[in-house]
């Protein structure tokens, strides 16, 4: 026979094991979706799935640099969600939906879409096209410069003498470079003198052919040009920054590219939305709220 506490201990067991399933029995079961989806969240009558929550997590990630891997933190951004979904069923309650803010920030956001649609149409090679075809608009050095000046009725003579003094400046400087600086604030001819001669960053449009030419052919950091001759006298030119290169430019080049065709893409949809829609103005309504001057007339036939 089962002493005392054998059964008082089997009774604990199922008074135990109907708390568990009671507890089952009332955890409401989730919805089921087409297309192998998991429902993970109800608000009202809208279900949010995982699929959902996927592309909002991949949204934020594509935006900041954070990671939503561990189950409270994707249970964070679900009542997050959970939230808005909320807020915008209560907005559409209020007939929010109906005014010309929330209808402006929609069809921005549309806008928007449609704006990195184009982006992604894109190829890189479109785009490296189109630098190649461009190089000299984006391409940056930057250099430092000693000038030794001439005007145009300076004489050959003395033309050559300073030109004399250059190449003396320049085979000093290819021996020893780090003394380029020195030598611009003592014997440079021009403002920049008091920086070393450092002109900043520049695209080969920005001077004179003669200057870019040999500004642009150094390739390594402090490497010396020969002297060069442009209308403002003699100079010595030392790469000090490279910023050349499809891989320096391909995004930004990318959002001009995209901006380009912006306004064009936008005014062909517009276009094709107003076919079969009505879309008019009604000119002589309009007078009589803000009535035109005498001069003006809303008769199209006689502007």
């Amino acid at each position: 026979m089962l002493n005392q506490k054998s059964i008082l201990q089997f009774f604990g067991f199922l008074f135990f094991t109907s708390l568990v399933f009671a507890a089952c029995e009332r955890r409401p079961r989730p919805p089921t979706l087409e297309n192998k989806q998991i429902a993970l969240a109800d608000v009202g009558n809208v279900t949010i799935s995982d699929k959902d929550l996927d592309d909002r997590i991949a949204a934020i990630e594509k935006t900041f640099p954070r990671i939503y891997s561990t189950f409270n933190q994707k249970k964070r951004l679900l009542e997050e969600m959970m939230h808005i979904e909320l807020l915008y069923q209560k907005a559409l309650e209020l007939g929010l939906d109906k005014r010309y803010e929330f209808k402006s920030r929609l069809a921005d956001f549309y806008v928007q879409q449609m704006s990195e649609k184009a982006r992604n149409e894109l190829s890189d090679v479109k785009v490296k096209d189109f630098f190649e075809a461009n190089r000299d608009r984006y391409e940056q050095i930057s250099a430092k410069h000693i000038l030794l000046k001439f005007e145009s009725t300076t004489s050959a003579k003395a033309k050559k003498g300073l030109k004399d003094r250059m190449e003396k400046y320049r085979k000093e400087l290819v021996a020893d470079p780090d003394k380029f600086s020195d030598y611009a604030q003592k014997y440079s001819e021009d403002g920049t003198k008091n920086n070393g001669g450092e002109l900043g960053f520049f695209t080969s449009q920005m001077m004179v052919a003669p200057f870019s030419k040999a500004a642009y052919s150094l390739k390594k950091i402090g490497e010396i040009s020969p002297v060069v001759e442009t209308q403002y006298g003699y100079h010595l030119i030392q790469l000090t920054g490279d910023k050349r290169g499809f891989e320096s430019y391909k995004d930004l080049v990318k959002d001009q590219m995209t901006r380009s065709t912006q306004r064009e893409r936008l005014d062909q949809e517009l276009e094709a939305l107003k076919k079969g829609k009505k879309f008019q103005i009604y000119d002589d309504n309009l007078a009589k709220i803000s009535p035109l001057p005498k001069e003006i007339t809303t008769d199209s036939k006689n502007p």
